[in-house]
Parts: structure tokens; C-alpha cells; sequence
């Protein structure tokens, strides 16, 4: 069966992909390694542009664009995009009137245009349905219109998105008796230049004084905010990128034989050895195939609906064959030079300013204008698919599907450890932690029980006799397990050997080394906590942000607490208390409640025992402490995407 896109489908999302790598050429920018952990599977490396710094004051303009007189070559910035009703991005919908004068901004020298630079660049997105695949391809893409709440949209800017596609090939999900369906897109770029409004006078207060006069004289008119919008777009270049890009879309069909594709990753994996022996451009592709992925790569190709259509360069009709595209990819890449188009952005805030920013800095313009160009593009985003979270949402919001992270209400994601149990997971910044203590049924692995036992003992200091509560720890799967988590030493939860509670085993622990997490996660490291702390605000703080707002002792989100805990971030930290050898048993104040420890990866040399470094947080301090134990006492473990 051969089943078709159609070409609106997939210049929908062609340069989505762009706008996730040209993300990175920024310093302050997320490293491709750290692209990878939020879903935008870079393989590249990255190019930092130069910046330049210029600022202007605000002054009233009336001059209009004249592109004649201007000493700079054409370019887009200044003019308008709606986000809304194009795919993206396409210069094909960049707006004829432009909003801000690119003759005085030439004149000015605030703009940098064709700033030299060619990168070949290849993103890989899969997934078991055409949604997921769009999901996983878009959820790095940091979309803020300035409305005052963040915008999830599954589907990009356009509802151009062919649902069509899904229901005609499999309805979205559903597996036959005989077929599975996956879903995979790769897309191959190559930037040549790009243009942007030089640093420090991109804000739309340094704007404001190079507006045109046609668009203050619609603001100020009884111009609807649709014709606004239309007319001008909802949003204004101030960076983008020059080139050309291309969007191979893969369908594969499933078959009966034993061999055939059965998840997600299998089929990303057969899609990127696939395009390297296809399009034989492996020196431009930043990742292995080997000989035992040749089964699978053998498997699609002989189950596959293919489509690819490129923008930029000479015209390359869409086409179903995988064949013809290999054969015209190169001559295709060569000849982007001669033909570069606006066919990428960095991430959302730093390309884009919204029109309404530039309007309210127009005399005369009032607020309920403001709101009105806001509330327009609002609505015409919900009917294409976006969801607008309510702002100030605080941890007590939080349910079964959704968070509370820094006053904006998430999604969770999830992962499935090889028990078969799913964990909530969250995004923090640019790493995605489990939102749960692990509780992965392990042999070693231990629960806090319900069976006490008391110690008495006398005090010389205090001149008189005390008594001492223990909980044991239990094998058996308790009430507690399902809550805290259960409890691992060092060694079971990396699934190492036994002895390497007691030596060193550096030599079998690589940079993300797995242990007993799920799938694609990891034991963190030090690096990683400390990613996390620094991210949420530094270890002086980041305990009362982490830890959820129910489960440790006398700590909410209340004023009626004794201290804070916040869950600020969706983190929900609990304390499962400490395990000691051999006799597996609680302090007073190590029980659930009390203290939270949670294992990393990293080693620590000692001389009286093998330890290793561990995280501690506690109800009545709002610092996350860095510590050494022994790898022979039980603790919780959170694990981090890789």
C-alpha cells in the first residue's frame, strides 16, 4: 500500500526542524548533547554567530519602506509571519508590507545580513503514530507569543497537517492483525547565511522608532485585529536563516515476518541507516549504523510510503520514490548557494517579536487595542490545536495528566521500567527527570516496613535512659514502595557486581550509564544534579523548589508549614528515608518523612570505604546537599533521560 501526503502536509512543519538546530547556534544555546535529552535529536554540531551591540533611543517615525534606496541587499527583516496560518517556515507567507522600515534600519547599521557560514545538518523524528512523531518533533521548540502564558502546540503553527495521513494509513494507531504502523521524518538542511537586527537593538523599544507608516495608520484606524493580523502577520523577523531545506517522510506498513519493525526507535534507527546507504552522504551524518541494523533498514524499505519534497535550490518535485531523491539529492545541496531561501529561525523569542509589543509603544494606541490583537491571535491558535495552559497555576493544580512547573500547567511525560511499571516524568530546563522515586522491584532493593523495634539505652550526657525507634526494611512490595519508592545500594541500583560496593568499578560506568532505569535514562551523575540545582536556582534554594508539596514532615506549600516546600518545577522530590547494612534498618530520624537521599553515578575515593556521591534534601532546610556514603547503605533513585 502506498499512501500519500499531500505537499500543504508536509511544508507544514519543514523548517521546524531548523528552528530546534538554529537554536543551538547561539552561546547561550543548549549543547547538541543537551538537544538530544529534551527530544530534538540533533546529530551536529553547531556554529555560534557573532554578535554586535548597538542601541537607539525611542523616537516616533512616519517613514515608509523604500527598498530602492536602501544600501542593503533585500532581505525579511522587519516584515511580518503569521505563525498562525503558515507553515513554518515557509518565505513563501512572509507579509508584502513590511512593519518596520528597512531603509532607516539600514541606514542605522543595525542590521547584519549574509553573515557567512555553511552547515549540513540532519534531524531524525519517530514515532507509532503521525501525532507522537509531531509531538516528539516539536516539544523543544520554545514558543512564547508574550501573552502571559506558554503555548503548547502539538501541531506546529498551522492546522496545514494532513490528519488525513494518519486515518487513511492506520487511524492514528491501530494495529491490525497483519501490519504495524510507525511513523518517521528525516530532515536534511543547509544553511548559507543569515540575517538578524544586531544585539542590543532588537527590543521592541528600539524598534518602535523604524515602524511604517501604514502599519501605525492601521493601528490607529478602525482596522479589525484579524485585517491586522492578516495584513501584517502576528509576529516580526528580527533573525532568521538563509539556505534550503528538505522533509523525507517515511510510513512503514509492518509485514507478517518475524523481522518486522515493532517500536518507534527500531524504525528511527532504520530510517537513519537507510537515508546514510541511500543518499550516500554518510561523511555529513553524525551517527552509526552497523551490520545488525541491516535486517530492519531491509524490513522498511521493503514496507515503506515514502515523500519528500525540498524548498530552496533547484526545484525538487515531491516525489514517492526513494530512489529518484537519492539520485538528485547532491546536485540539489549544490546548488542552495545560488538559490537560498528564509527557510529557518532560532528559537521562537529570539527571531519573532509579536506586533503587539511593537503597537503598544505607538502613541495613542490604547491597552484595549493591545488586548484585542492579543485575544485574536489566541483564538486563532486554539482553532488550529494550540492549548493556552492558565498562568499562575501552583502545585496544588497538579493531577493525574498535568503540572505545575514555575506557573505554568504541563503535560506529564512517561517512561515504563522493564517491570512494566510507568513513572510521570517531567521537563526541568533542558533534562527530563523522572517525577517519581523509582520503584523498580529488583532483587537487593528494599521498602521501609512496618515492623518496629525499640532500643533502650542510657544517656550519660543527658543522665537518664532513651529509647529508639526502628522501621526494618522489607522485600515485600508495601504501601510505602507505591509512595516513596523503593530503597537500592550502590551497587543494585547500577547493576553492577556485588563487590563493587566495597572497590571501585570506574572501568564499567560510562558517561550515562543505565543501571537499573528505564530505557533511554540514566543513573545521574554529579553533572547532572548539578545541572538541575543550578537550574532551579542554586543549592541554597533548590530543596524547597524540589520536593513535593505533601509527604515530608511538617513541610507545605502553606504558610501553616514550618518551612516551604514548594514542587515548583513538577520534581514532587520524597523522602524515602536510608537504609543501614546489614541489618537494613531506620534511624528515627532517617524514616520516610525525615531525610531524602538520592544515589548518583559518581565514585568517590576513600580511604576507610568505597563510597560514592549521593544527594540529601530535609524538611526543615531549603538546601540540597552533596554528600558521600557508603555504597553498602540503601537510598532512593531518580533517573534522567539520557
Amino acid at each position: 500500500m502506498r499512501t500519500k501526503f499531500s505537499k500543504l502536509a508536509f511544508s507544514v512543519g519543514i523548517s521546524l526542524a531548523l528552528a530546534l538546530t538554529f537554536f543551538a547556534c547561539s552561546s547561550d544555546d543548549p549543547s547538541p548533547s543537551e538537544q538530544q535529552s529534551q527530544g530534538g535529536e540533533s546529530s551536529s554540531s553547531t556554529v555560534e554567530p557573532p554578535n554586535g551591540g548597538l542601541s537607539s533611543s525611542v523616537v516616533q517615525s512616519s517613514s515608509s519602506v523604500n527598498n530602492s534606496s536602501s544600501g542593503c541587499a533585500p532581505n525579511d527583516l522587519g516584515k511580518g509571519y503569521d505563525v498562525i496560518g503558515s507553515p513554518y517556515i515557509n518565505w513563501t507567507d512572509v507579509k508584502n508590507i513590511p512593519v518596520l522600515d528597512q531603509n532607516k534600519m539600514c541606514q542605522d547599521g543595525i542590521l547584519d545580513l549574509d553573515k557567512p557560514g555553511s552547515k549540513q545538518e540532519f534531524l531524525f523524528f519517530s514515532g507509532s503514530t503521525v501525532e507522537e512523531l509531531y509531538s516528539k518533533r516539536n516539544e523543544s521548540m520554545k514558543i512564547g507569543a508574550n501573552l502571559g502564558v506558554e503555548i503548547k502546540i502539538p501541531l506546529v503553527f498551522s492546522a496545514g497537517v494532513d490528519v488525513k495521513f494518519a486515518k487513511n494509513t492506520s487511524n492514528g494507531s491501530q494495529e491490525s492483525s497483519s501490519k504495524k504502523y510507525f511513523y518517521s521524518q528525516m530532515r536534511s538542511y543547509r544553511y548559507t547565511g543569515e540575517h538578524q537586527i544586531k544585539s542590543g537593538s532588537e527590543s521592541a523599544r528600539n524598534l518602535s522608532k523604524y515602524l511604517t507608516n501604514d502599519f501605525i495608520s492601521d493601528l490607529k484606524s478602525t482596522t479589525s485585529p484579524g485585517q491586522i493580523l492578516d495584513r501584517y502577520g502576528s509576529h516580526v523577523f528580527i533573525h532568521y536563516f538563509k539556505g534550503g531545506s528538505l522533509e523525507a517522510n517515511y510510513t512503514y506498513t509492518g509485514s507478517n515476518s518475524a523481522s518486522r519493525i515493532t517500536s518507534a526507535e527500531q524504525m528511527e534507527l532504520a530510517v537513519k541507516g537507510s537515508a546514510k546507504k541511500q543518499l550516500k552522504v554518510s561523511a555529513g551524518i553524525d551517527y552509526e549504523t552497523s551490520n545488525s541494523n541491516e535486517q530492519a533498514v531491509n524490513e522498511l524499505e521493503d514496507h515503506l510510503s515514502f515523500y519528500y519534497v525540498a524548498y530552496g535550490g533547484k526545484d525538487l518535485k515531491a516525489s514517492q520514490d526513494m530512489s529518484e531523491l537519492a539520485k538528485e539529492y547532491g546536485g540539489w545541496v549544490g546548488t542552495i548557494e545560488q538559490n537560498a531561501r528564509t527557510t529557518g529561525i532560532k528559537d521562537f523569542a529570539q527571531s519573532f517579536i509579536p506586533v503587539w509589543d511593537l503597537a503598544q509603544l505607538v502613541e495613542g494606541v490604547t491597552s484595549a487595542r493591545i488586548n484585542d490583537l492579543k485575544s485574536e491571535f489566541k483564538k486563532r491558535a486554539e482553532a488550529q490545536g494550540a492549548k493556552f495552559p492558565e498562568a499562575n497555576c501552583i502545585p496544588e493544580d497538579n493531577n493525574s495528566t498535568h503540572y505545575c512547573s514555575n506557573g505554568f500547567l504541563k503535560e506529564y511525560g512517561k517512561v515504563t521500567d522493564e517491570g512494566g511499571k510507568t513513572y510521570k516524568t517531567v521537563v526541568i530546563g533542558t533534562q527530563t527527570w523522572m517525577a517519581e522515586n523509582l520503584n523498580y522491584n529488583v532483587t537487593g532493593s528494599k521498602c521501609r516496613g512496618t515492623t518496629l523495634y525499640t532500643d533502650s539505652s542510657f544517656s550519660e550526657n543527658l543522665g537518664e535512659w532513651s529509647r529508639s525507634t526502628y522501621y526494618l526494611l522489607e522485600d515485600k512490595n508495601t504501601i510505602n514502595c507505591d509512595k516513596y519508592g523503593r530503597l537500592y545500594d550502590w551497587s543494585t541500583a547500577m547493576a553492577l557486581p556485588p563487590n563493587c560496593k566495597e572497590s571501585s568499578c570506574a572501568s564499567q560506568i560510562p558517561a550515562k550509564h543505565k543501571g537499573i532505569c528505564p530505557v533511554n535514562y540514566h543513573i545521574p551523575t554529579n553533572a547532572d544534579w548539578d545541572k538541575l540545582i543550578l537550574f532551579v536556582g542554586g543549592e541554597k534554594t533548590a530543596g524547597r523548589y524540589l520536593k513535593a508539596t505533601v509527604g515530608w514532615d511538617n513541610c507545605g506549600s502553606s504558610s501553616s508549614y514550618l518551612s516551604k516546600c514548594d514542587d515548583k518545577y513538577g520534581f514532587s522530590a520524597l523522602p524515602g528515608g536510608v537504609g543501614h547494612s546489614p541489618d537494613g534498618e531506620f534511624g528515627f530520624k532517617e524514616v520516610i518523612g525525615y531525610i531524602g537521599n538520592w544515589w548518583s553515578s559518581t565514585e568517590i575515593s576513600s580511604i576507610y570505604y568505597s563510597a560514592a556521591s549521593i544527594r540529601s534534601m530535609h524538611p526543615y532546610s531549603d538546601v540540597v546537599e552533596i554528600g558521600e556514603e557508603d555504597k553498602a547503605v540503601w537510598h532512593s533513585v531518580r533517573c534522567v533521560k539520557d
